[in-house]
């Protein structure tokens, strides 16, 4: 069932066959319609949910870098290897881009209740993600100011959501 706001929502006590369980839970899908407006998250709300998805990333770059490891017969790495930041780097970046652009949401922006989308409310496209994910690298690299941004900004926008035409938006309590 569609709503006002372009998520798909299903119940699933309501299932055919599914008398089991009691609890609604929402499967909620990214789709082209716009949203309507929705309040920008605060600063605390969006460093929780890059701490919780720094984690996520973390463990990821471990299982990179094992596999590297396996490939080189365990032989160490330089660390000014170019190929191998590249791949970590491309590790990071895959794993923003794929949860960005399928429903807006990393895990820690699930948790969070966030979601990145474009400024009219749709979906955002690997471009933008791309845009999105290399302008958050230079606002690490500025000391955060660039996410410190969203406190001058009159629609709380960082320097990646400017730069990638996107905004996250807080998506509530349900």
């Amino acid at each position: 069932m569609d709503n006002i706001i372009g998520f798909h929502y299903t119940a699933p006590c309501c299932n055919s066959g599914d008398s089991d369980s009691t609890t609604f839970k929402p499967d909620i899908q990214m789709t082209d319609k716009p949203t309507p407006d929705y309040p920008a998250p605060g600063l605390m709300r969006r460093l929780f949910a890059a701490m919780y998805d720094s984690l996520l990333v973390f463990a990821f770059l471990l299982i990179a870098t094992g596999t590297v490891l396996l490939l080189r017969s365990g032989n160490p790495i330089a660390p000014d290897t170019l190929w191998f930041s590249a791949l970590l780097l491309a590790v990071c970046f895959v794993f923003f881009g794929f949860f960005w652009t399928r429903d807006g949401q990393t895990l820690g922006m699930r948790t969070w209740r966030i979601r990145v989308v474009q400024t009219d409310g749709r979906a955002i496209t690997w471009q933008q993600a791309l845009v999105r994910f290399l302008v958050a690298i230079l606002s690490w690299l500025a000391g955060g100011l660039g996410f410190f941004w969203i406190l001058f900004d009159r629609q709380k926008r960082s320097w990646h959501d400017i730069a990638s035409g996107t905004r996250l938006i807080y998506l509530g309590k349900s």
